[in-house]
């Protein structure tokens, strides 16, 4: 028989809210949560519940939607909870004629009518929601609307109570994103959002704890501490006291409470559960479309220690399987008349829809998934490590793309190749090999997990040699005013060549100087996506979170973005296409020549150019390396071959070139492809969508096959030998789009489409466009772009290099 509704009297306030909008109610028993909202929220739930079934687990159990009265003058919280207009005693069976015949009050949707009509058989609730729905009917109800300030509706979710069940249910509501308005949004509200991003942890891990009820223990008393003895932490603290130096410490506030028989062991076993919990509900939205404004993370678990221990000891002998915190057998709980379930320890949810929606074809919500790449790092459970680092040491460190840590240095001075690291700074790694050297000694405290070693052989004694030779050879140019030391760094792979360009960078920039910096490397970006060859004068500090620094396509940041040129060359290696390399690297070398000629202080200070490893040991090297060295002069093996064969070139200045061996340093290592080509999707998801502190918002267009001219690059046939350069057809074959694109990108030329082809070759870039979806039925292309610009009157290239991206758009 089917529990029937509590009466009028017996709907109460909801008191258990820690965010969010007033008004919301519950039954006597607290297992229903009835809350105002918008039609967006209700078309979120129905479509989560029909389509996206994993989601659906971690969002409140959805029973159905309620019409509100619309009264003036009147509130949720003055005119309380309208009667149910009457008890259902049947069984649940006729819940779906209920539903059909009574039409003066919206009781469920067409889902809703359907997962009662089928209590038992529906696959899209768990055990937990159809016994809900087996005590709960919910016939025709009609309740006040709250008219206040803060939301106009005339409807209300009932949902499952994420927190019945638990004996001190401990509660925090995690707002996330950085940007938390929605595009309908009004521009007052747009202004004071973007205010409380600023001012809060928004800005910088893209979330902020909103509210928090945590249990202090039996006869608690004090300030913020309620009638039941719970401390009760309101949105202010999140928004004035937590900031991203003590966002742990807020953390361990919720998830450790010693009087209340909460201690280390207990508090972590839960922390661990609500983080793969986490991670999970992180994969399913990396793995979807969707945009989710101000949505949040609820966790719930158990804040009476005694409780949670025995929860825990129960779930260990229950055969059951421990879903999201909640252990439940079908075969037990089908009869009304069951014991009680088992005791609840955790929970987390996905809440607060009112501002979201399923998106198809605009990628995966960035926004939101900012803040889920940061809690793991503050989250209690993370391991906090403190190396003390003798003088002349170095800490190496690897963390995994789907990983972060953070790092602080607490005292002494440290640096990152070159880069020096400021006192008590919260700086974040992800997806990186690096490490942190000292001069001096120095303290770091390290947030996360990671592979780590300490090393106290180090070649930096031969770096910082190298670097003081260069400022010798940079001060006699600037006396006699000739061109500044153009510096080459050659070797094979994986032998920190691109360390030691920034090493030597930012030295230069320490010494005030400005270098112009080259990347000859196709198969890595310098400030730009893979498949390109870069230029960039610096001028300010390297940003060591993001590599290089940011450019402008990645948006504004604390470091002064910096200005590459950019060239296309579309190959991965420069033996894939010597013909084209050559010419591309020609016309870099140009424009990189003439913007030194334009800036004093470029000019003295020179250039360091990075190469591909690729030209050091494979076939046809040498004839590379000559190449870029005559462009750009406007292992023991290699070093005496270069010596003996570049040892009688001369610069522009008529001075000889001079060949300085170094050892790689012990830091160096492997790395293996899969990794290499998880860093290469970062780059060009980071270019699209930004990173974890600067959110970006590409823009789909659907382009017509007649609207743009794609040419495609050929890649040489390696049996056909020659010195002339490639002109005209050679170089590119102008094709139609078609399905081979899918996934691809297409770089767009700052040149005409009617442009020869040499014209296209020697062009920069413009940017780049992302192949989404390719209709050849209806010969459109569904084009991915950063801006909201036009494109169509500039040439497309069609590079094999970077390769396909499968999943950048979900």
């Amino acid at each position: 028989m089917a529990k029937p509704l509590p009466t009028r009297a017996d709907l109460i306030d909801y008191n258990y809210a820690v965010a969010g909008h007033d008004g919301t109610l519950c039954d006597v028993e607290g297992e229903l949560f009835i809350k105002p909202c918008t039609q967006t929220e209700i078309n979120f739930y129905n479509d989560s519940v029909a389509a996206h079934q994993e989601f659906a687990e971690f969002m409140p159990a959805f029973l159905g939607t309620l019409t509100l009265d619309e009264q003036q003058n009147s509130t949720i919280e003055e005119q309380g909870a309208a009667l149910l207009a009457k008890h259902i005693t049947g069984p649940v069976e006729n819940g779906a004629g209920l539903v059909a015949t009574h039409t003066n009050g919206v009781l469920l949707d067409d889902g809703g009518a359907a997962l009662i009509a089928q209590p038992t058989n529906g696959v899209l609730l768990d055990n937990g929601a159809a016994l809900l729905i087996a005590k709960h009917t919910v016939p025709e109800a009609v309740l006040p609307v709250k008219t206040g300030k803060r939301i106009e509706t005339n409807q209300a979710v009932v949902l499952e109570n994420a927190a019945h069940g638990y004996v001190k249910p401990n509660i925090l509501d995690v707002k996330l994103g950085v940007r938390l308005w929605a595009d309908d949004a009004h521009q007052e509200k747009k202004i004071r959002f973007d205010k409380v991003t600023e001012e809060t942890t928004h800005k910088d891990l893209g979330f902020r704890i909103a509210g928090m009820r945590v249990w202090q223990g039996h006869g608690a008393v004090g300030k913020d501490i309620d009638k039941e003895g719970f401390q009760i932490y309101d949105k202010n603290y999140g928004r004035f006291s937590v900031q991203k130096e003590n966002v742990q410490e807020a953390f361990r506030n919720f998830m450790f409470v010693k009087n209340a028989g909460i201690d280390e062991e207990l508090g972590k076993l839960v922390a661990q559960a609500f983080l793969a919990d986490v991670r999970r509900i992180q994969e399913l939205l990396e793995n979807q479309e969707s945009r989710m404004f101000s949505a949040s993370l609820l966790f719930v678990f158990e804040g009476d220690g005694v409780a949670l221990r025995a929860a825990m000891e129960e779930a260990s002998r229950s055969p059951a399987t421990l879903v999201n915190g909640d252990g439940c057998n079908s075969e037990e709980n089908e009869s009304e008349d069951e014991e009680d379930a088992d005791p609840k320890i955790y929970s987390v949810k996905v809440i607060d829809f009112a501002h979201a929606t399923w998106s198809p074809g605009l990628g995966p919500d960035e926004n939101s998934l900012i803040g889920f790449a940061f809690l793991a790092p503050v989250a209690p459970e993370a391991t906090t490590v403190l190396h003390h680092l003798p003088a002349n040491s170095e800490w190496r460190f690897e963390v995994a793309t789907s990983q972060s840590i953070d790092v602080k240095i607490l005292n002494g001075t440290a640096e990152i190749f070159g880069t020096e690291l400021a006192l008590n700074h919260l700086y974040t790694f992800r997806g990186t090999k690096s490490s942190i050297f000292t001069w001096n000694g120095c303290a770091i405290e390290v947030i996360g997990t990671c592979e780590e070693y300490t090393a106290e052989e180090t070649p930096m004694v031969q770096y910082v040699n190298t670097h003081f030779a260069l400022e010798k050879l940079r001060d006699e140019t600037t006396k006699s005013r000739q061109d500044g030391p153009r510096v080459l760094v050659v070797g094979p792979n994986n032998s920190g060549k691109t360390s030691l360009v920034k090493l030597l960078t930012a030295y230069a920039i320490k010494m005030g100087r400005f270098p112009m910096v080259i990347n000859t490397d196709s198969k890595e970006g310098m400030l730009s996506i893979p498949g390109t060859l870069t230029a960039s004068a610096f001028s300010s500090i390297i940003d060591v979170e993001q590599g290089w620094g940011s450019s402008p396509t990645s948006g504004p940041g604390p470091v002064p973005v910096k200005l590459p040129l950019c060239y296309y060359y579309g190959l991965p290696s420069p033996e894939d296409n010597t013909k084209l390399f050559k010419p591309v690297i020609t016309r870099l070398a140009l424009t990189s020549l003439s913007r030194m000629d334009e800036d004093a202080l470029i000019k003295e200070t020179g250039m360091i150019i990075d190469t591909p490893g690729v030209i050091s040991q494979g076939k046809g090297n040498y004839d590379l390396i000559s190449h870029i060295i005559s462009e750009f002069s406007g292992s023991e093996r290699l070093y005496s071959d270069i010596q003996r064969r570049f040892s009688s070139y001369k610069c522009a200045s008529g001075e000889p070139l001079t060949l300085v061996k170094l050892d790689k340093s012990g830091g160096c290592v492997d790395r293996d492809e899969a990794f290499m080509k998880e860093s290469r999707e970062a780059a060009i998801r980071e270019y699209f969508f930004g990173d974890l502190k600067r959110i970006l918002n590409p823009h789909p267009r659907n382009v017509p096959f007649d609207e743009i001219v794609v040419h495609k690059i050929f890649e040489a046939d390696p049996l056909y030998e020659g010195e002339e350069e490639l002109t005209g057809q050679e170089l590119f074959e102008k094709v139609e789009p078609s399905a081979m694109m899918l996934h691809s990108l297409l770089a767009v030329m700052h040149a005409a489409v009617l442009d020869s082809a040499e014209t296209i070759r020697d062009a920069t870039v413009m940017g780049f466009v992302y192949v989404a979806e390719v209709d050849e039925k209806k010969r459109q292309l569904k084009l991915l772009a950063p801006l909201n610009t036009s494109f169509t009157d500039k040439p497309l290239v069609w590079g094999s290099w970077p390769e396909h991206v499968m999943d950048l758009m979900g």
